[in-house]
C-alpha cells in the first residue's frame, strides 16, 4: 500500500468519524428541541422558572450538557415564583433513550416522555466471541440421562431404564454409570467420592 493511499484513507476515515459525531450531536439536539416543544405544550402559557436535568443513562457528560443547553434555550428559563418547575430525567432502555419531563405548576403535575433513537456508533466493533469445543469424556454407549429419585439413581438409555440403584451399587455393576464415573475420573484425575445422593 502506498504512502499516499494510506494518507488518503486516514483523512477519509477522520472525516467520516467527524461527520458521524456531528450527526449524532444534531440528532440529540433535535430530540431536545422536540422534548422542549412537548414541555411548552404541557406548561401552557406559564413560563418555566427552573429546569433540572438528571442523567440516568449512558450519555456522556458533554452530551448531557448540550441537551441541557438546548432545553434551557428553547424553554427560555426565567427564574420567577409563578413559573413552572421542570425536572428532566435522561434514561434509557434496551432499544433507545427514554427522556422523561415532569412539569410542576403549583400542586399540579404532568409528565411527558420522549423515546430517542440511539445514534449509530461510528466504527463500533462487536465483542469477539470465541467458542471452544473439546471432548470432556468419551464412552461406547451413550447415556441419555440420569435421575435421582429419593436415594436411588436411575440411568436412562435409549428410551429405557438401563440401571437403577444407589451410587455404590451402580459402581459395583460395572455398567453405564460406573463407566461414566470412571471416564470422568480419568479426565479430571480425581478419585471416587461420596455418593451424589443420600448416604448409601
Amino acid at each position: 500500500m502506498s504512502l499516499r493511499r494510506l494518507y488518503t484513507d486516514s483523512v477519509l476515515l477522520t472525516i467520516l468519524f467527524l461527520l458521524a459525531a456531528l450527526s449524532s450531536a444534531q440528532d440529540l439536539d433535535s430530540a431536545a428541541r422536540d422534548l422542549s416543544r412537548r414541555i411548552v405544550s404541557g406548561a401552557g402559557r406559564q413560563d418555566v422558572a427552573s429546569l433540572t436535568v438528571r442523567n440516568a443513562s449512558s450519555l456522556s457528560t458533554a452530551e448531557v450538557a448540550d441537551i441541557a443547553r438546548v432545553l434551557e434555550a428553547e424553554l427560555r428559563v426565567r427564574p420567577s415564583r409563578s413559573g413552572a418547575t421542570v425536572n428532566v430525567t435522561l434514561s434509557e432502555n434496551v432499544q433507545s433513550y427514554l427522556w422523561i419531563a415532569e412539569i410542576r405548576r403549583g400542586e399540579e403535575r404532568e409528565l411527558t416522555m420522549l423515546s430517542v433513537a440511539r445514534p449509530a456508533a461510528p466504527g463500533a466493533v462487536l465483542a469477539r466471541v470465541v467458542i471452544e469445543k473439546r471432548l470432556l469424556w468419551e464412552q461406547d454407549k451413550p447415556i441419555l440421562d440420569a435421575a435421582v429419585v429419593d436415594s436411588l439413581l436411575i440411568v436412562l438409555d435409549a428410551g429405557a431404564v438401563a440401571e437403577s440403584g444407589r451410587h455404590a451399587e451402580l459402581l459395583a455393576l460395572d455398567g453405564l454409570y460406573s463407566h461414566l464415573i470412571a471416564s470422568q475420573l480419568r479426565t479430571t484425575g480425581a478419585s471416587v467420592g461420596p455418593s451424589p445422593v443420600a448416604a448409601d
